[in-house]
């Protein structure tokens, strides 16, 4: 071989590989916990929204709606008052799991739009602990982690 045409050595080759998969292990693991942090986001989202929809119906249509987390199902379902019919059914990835901690079921509205049972409760992931506090005289949760 002449000297201009030489490649690199199986050293140099192994070594550049190892780099590439060793940044390729790290930035897979941030994607997937960016990708949770993400999915809380929006499951959030959802149940403010859900308690928002329970809230106007009860000020507004006089229609009394309560809130069941399930944790042995692994979500929530909204239904008319007294057991009634199921309007929404929600339910969360297999690998989180709800703990209901001070939160006194079912969440319901007052006809002021403020809730009868304020309280919190937790949301484990496989990377996070989430804590969603819903405080009295609010209709809306918020979260900390």
């Amino acid at each position: 071989m002449f000297k201009s045409e030489r490649g690199y050595t199986l050293t140099e080759l192994l070594l550049v590989l190892s780099i590439v998969s060793f940044l390729l292990s790290v930035i897979g693991g941030i994607t997937y916990v960016t990708y949770e942090r993400w999915m809380f986001q929006q499951f959030l989202h959802q149940f403010n929204q859900d308690l928002l929809y329970m809230q106007q119906n009860t000020m507004i249509k006089n229609q009394r709606y309560q809130l069941f987390v399930h944790s042995d199902q692994n979500g929530y379902t909204i239904r008319e008052v007294g057991y009634g019919k199921a309007l929404k059914e929600r339910r969360l990835p297999n690998h989180w799991k709800i703990r209901t901690g001070s939160l006194s079921l079912p969440i319901q509205f007052s006809r002021s739009g403020s809730l009868n049972n304020p309280g919190s409760f937790s949301i484990v992931t496989n990377h996070f602990r989430f804590q969603i506090i819903c405080p009295f005289g609010s209709g809306r949760c918020y979260h900390a982690k």
